[in-house]
């Protein structure tokens, strides 16, 4: 019994870890597109042609 006790918490805290992990690259590919969609273009000094499919959210 002790060990199905041991093996349950491991895989919450396991879970718990991913979760984590999992809001902090969403987190990160937020703030990528945030800084895609407002860089300029240093040759011209214009908003460079994005393609926003790329940051589909069914990709991300």
């Amino acid at each position: 019994m002790l060990l199905v006790d041991v093996n349950a918490q491991q895989e919450r805290a396991d879970s718990s870890a991913l979760k984590e992990e999992s809001d902090r690259i969403r987190c990160e590919n937020t703030a990528i597109r945030e800084a895609y969609e407002h860089t300029i273009c240093h040759n011209c000094g214009d908003a460079p042609v994005h393609d926003n499919s790329y940051f589909d959210a069914q990709k991300l």
